[in-house]
């Protein structure tokens, strides 16, 4: 697996859209540990499949649709509690833990892994989680936010990139760079 650490200073290109497209594909379902999970594919070649954060569904990665599935398989999902999924509880199970667990077995039902995995905000620990947890299913990640920064923090290759994080964030609160990154 390549993990791959950058910096998105700006997210015109993530912008959330909850308005499906004329074009969109056909909204299918899996049933992954007890519960079924509604996604969308389009496209060949190279699985990449996007995990959304918490308080959007798979259509937030809609924008990236055609461009992504000009090129590869397109694969966008919804979380167990997220639209259009049924609950099957009354969200006692809501955790990272189990979103790694049905992530897992998604890609495992859709037969697809190693996956290149692009995890936003919340979507981004369960899959950086799921990366440390099951190296074998990820090809590449890419995580959207600096809410995993947790996760890598202490890793020696990551240390230039949070340099990095640490002046961009500085430049944007005005020249204050927090010292424990530099």
């Amino acid at each position: 697996m390549k993990i791959s650490f950058g910096i998105l200073s700006a997210l015109p290109l993530l912008a959330a859209s909850f308005c499906a497209t004329a074009g969109s594909p056909q909204l299918k379902t899996v049933e992954v540990n007890g519960t079924e999970l509604a996604y969308i594919e389009q496209g060949e070649g190279a699985p990449v499949v996007f995990v959304h954060g918490a308080n959007v569904d798979y259509r937030y990665w809609e924008p990236q649709r055609e461009a992504i599935a000009a090129r590869y398989h397109f694969i966008a999902y919804s979380l167990r509690y997220h639209e259009p999924n049924r609950w099957q509880d009354e969200g006692e199970h809501y955790s990272v833990q189990t979103h790694v667990a049905d992530l897992v077995a998604f890609i495992r039902s859709l037969n697809v892994g190693p996956v290149h995995l692009v995890g936003l905000s919340y979507g981004g620990a369960i899959a950086a989680n799921l990366a440390l947890d099951h190296p074998e299913l990820v090809k590449t990640l890419t995580l959207a936010d600096g809410s995993v920064v947790s996760l890598i923090a202490d890793l020696p290759e990551a240390r230039p990139v949070l340099a990095q994080r640490s002046k961009i964030m500085a430049e944007a609160q005005g020249g204050h760079q927090d010292p424990r990154s530099a």
